[in-house]
């Protein structure tokens, strides 16, 4: 879109210039939640690559039924624990009540999520 554009539809020079600033915050927004959905993917994949080295570490282990069990409830609990954190930093970063965006709170649980509120509609 070109100023030029706006102005042959009849908006003033003043209109333009803040259509273009409203635009730009747009853009800005959808960066930071593109730069987020990134971190998160990339989080993910960590401990995703970390559970499957502690799984493999679990394998070779060739110590006795009692050390193998205890390692195996250690890891749970440290699994459960990080997935919880994890899941609650989600929930922070995609609460519309934090950041007044309106979107989506993700894993608040399996079979329950906020509608996304209709572009355009006010918070």
């Amino acid at each position: 879109m070109k100023k030029e554009e706006l102005l042959s539809i009849g908006l003033t020079e003043e209109q333009a210039d803040k259509v273009f600033a409203m635009n730009g915050k747009d853009i800005e927004k959808h960066k930071k939640a593109a730069e987020d959905a990134k971190a998160d993917k990339e989080a993910v994949e960590k401990q995703l690559a970390d559970r499957n080295k502690d799984i493999e570490d679990l394998r070779k282990s060739s110590g006795d039924a009692e050390s193998v069990r205890k390692q195996l409830e250690d890891l749970q609990g440290r699994y459960t624990k990080e997935t919880e954190d994890y899941k609650a930093q989600l929930r922070r970063r995609h609460d519309p009540r934090d950041h007044g965006q309106g979107r989506q709170v993700l894993f608040q649980s399996r079979r329950e999520s906020l509608p996304c509120r209709p572009q355009g509609e006010a918070p």
